[in-house]
């Protein structure tokens, strides 16, 4: 079974000290030789530590920089730079701007002349790259998971490949890769189980790399919630 380590004494000391999961997991990956994901890592967190935050939380000093900096003449971009400089995180432009709105605080004149242009430019590149792939087109990769272009949109590929096999998906399904490996879509690593069995693998440890215990796990699931979630 593959080995995943959460240090619980550490994530509890250091989790006031990051702003969101994502920026936890990636301490606790440097420090300790581990790969997990921000899933992963909120999974763990918040449902055996209970550990809350989410991945737009701010102190009272960071508002108080949004207040009075973020109105100045300059563009959003550069903003985000001054604000991850100065309070050592790696907010996104979109993350730093939607806070500012939330809090009634707006950009320059010029700011805002500056996000329109940019704007459009991104439109005209989206429309000749990625709107403009044709169906089938596998790529436009999301956190390791390759994309399937299909009539409707982008789709992961494991998603597509398993659909294309078995049938729809209920909504509330996720597909997983028996053997760990997301580049691995054959239809017999392939596997559609309920959004909370993966979220209760994650919090008890139970992924594998060998399908055969992937798949034990599953059937743990299962009998875990006949016996607890049962009237």
């Amino acid at each position: 079974m593959r080995k995943l380590a959460y240090n619980d004494e550490w994530i509890l000391c250091a989790c006031d000290k990051y702003n969101s999961f994502r920026e936890l997991a990636k301490a606790h990956n440097e420090r300790f030789g581990t790969n997990f994901t921000r899933a992963q890592m909120k999974n763990h967190a918040s449902l055996i530590l209970g550990v809350r935050y989410g991945n737009y939380w701010y102190t009272e000093d960071m508002e108080q920089w949004i207040r009075s900096e973020f109105p100045k003449t300059g563009s959003a971009e550069e903003k985000v730079q001054m604000f991850n400089a100065r309070f050592n995180t790696n907010r996104s432009e979109h993350c730093l701007r939607e806070k500012a709105k939330r809090m009634g605080v707006t950009l320059s004149e010029e700011a805002k002349a500056e996000f329109k242009r940019k704007s459009a430019e991104h439109l005209v590149w989206f429309n000749t790259t990625v709107r403009a792939k044709p169906i089938g087109y596998i790529g436009r990769p999301s956190n390791g998971y390759l994309m399937v272009k299909t009539a409707e949109g982008w789709i992961s590929q494991a998603r597509y490949e398993y659909t294309k096999a078995h049938g729809d998906i209920k909504s509330d399904y996720v597909v997983i890769f028996l053997d760990g490996n997301v580049k691995n879509v054959n239809h017999d690593n392939l596997m559609a189980i309920p959004q909370r069995w993966q979220a209760l693998m994650t919090a008890h440890k139970l992924w594998s790399e060998h399908p055969i215990i992937t798949k034990t796990a599953i059937e743990w699931c299962e009998l875990f919630e006949i016996l607890h979630c049962t009237e």
